[in-house]
């Protein structure tokens, strides 16, 4: 097919502090097969070089896209606002979202344009992710992949009902947020939450398939993750405090009544369990990472999960 009537894709990549690694995300953007591409960078105030890392990069490869845009701000506003803005700036039909530390493998784009072509019905679609870590020497220790063929199938046969509930419940529903590939006119109507700054795609994906968005799955491996020490995760802290803010603020203010309206007491108690085990790590160790706390660590933890127990909770208690 001439590449000129294929749909416009938007590779999104948002950035913080990014400036070690973005050079490889971006590359992986340049070696795309799918060639009718633009590239919108949307950067969260980094107070690194990141901005001038990217400008300079842009300077020898704009050539590639379509367009290219670098979004910024003058104050942090967290992962969602930051992918709100990038979104907003992006022209493309397709929005590939990637974090400023992943990558894109060479035919990811492809893969998801093929899928989405012959199944119209999709407005969403996840694909299978693989983590890496890197060692002293910057090379990629290759880990696990996520999404099998058989947990792509299963989910892809759910109603957006029935994801809904495995959401809400934790019931090991697998959706890969490096995979994720959208239709620009979704994330119009159902733009990402800011108030949850560190907290992004659970809420996002519980918004959806409770609005009857059926999410779609396909096996091909497609993005490659970082772990380790990353923008929102570091090795010297149990938790990452922002994430834990950000869930216990959607818990109270969505979650929460979630769990009501389905009558899901058991799921409501163990949600309440792992925000008061945060709640003791974080007072009693400052949530800093020491031989003596991963031994208080692991007292809580069992203090929490297997030798305390709330009230029984009732419905009318719980509202």
């Amino acid at each position: 097919m001439d590449s000129s009537k294929l749909p416009l894709v938007s590779i999104l990549v948002v950035s913080y502090n990014s400036s070690s690694t973005i050079i490889e995300t971006l590359d992986s953007a340049y070696s795309q097969s799918y060639s009718n591409v633009e590239l919108v960078i949307s950067d969260d105030c980094s107070s690194d070089d990141t901005i001038a890392v990217c400008k300079s990069w842009i300077e020898t490869h704009k050539e590639r896209f379509i367009r290219c845009k670098i979004i910024t701000t003058e104050v942090n506003t967290g992962i969602p606002s930051n992918l709100n803005r990038g979104i907003s700036n992006c022209s493309g039909k397709w929005i590939k979202e990637i974090a400023a530390d992943d990558i894109l493998l060479p035919d990811c784009v492809e893969k998801c344009i093929d899928y989405v072509l012959s199944h119209e019905e999709v407005e969403v679609l996840f694909s299978s992710i693989q983590w890496f870590s890197t060692d002293e020497a910057g090379n990629h220790l290759d880990g696990e992949i996520v999404l099998d063929e058989e947990k792509t199938k299963k989910q892809n046969e759910m109603t957006s009902r029935e994801q809904y509930l495995c959401i809400i419940r934790d019931l090991k529903f697998s959706a890969p947020s490096p995979s994720v590939f959208y239709k620009k006119s979704l994330l119009s109507s159902f733009p990402y939450t800011e108030l949850y700054k560190g907290y992004e795609d659970t809420p996002h994906w519980t918004k959806l398939t409770r609005n009857g968005i059926h999410l779609s799955f396909m096996g091909n491996l497609t993005v490659k993750y970082r772990r380790g020490n990353t923008v929102s995760h570091t090795t010297d802290s149990f938790f990452p405090d922002l994430y834990w803010q950000s869930r216990r603020l959607y818990f109270w203010r969505e979650l929460r009544n979630y769990f009501i309206e389905e009558g899901l007491y058991d799921e409501y108690n163990k949600y309440r369990r792992q925000l008061l085990f945060v709640d003791l790590v974080e007072l009693i160790t400052g949530n800093k990472v020491s031989r003596l706390n991963r031994f208080i660590n692991r007292f809580i933890s069992i203090f929490v999960f297997h030798m305390f127990n709330f009230p029984d909770v009732t419905k009318k208690e719980m509202s």
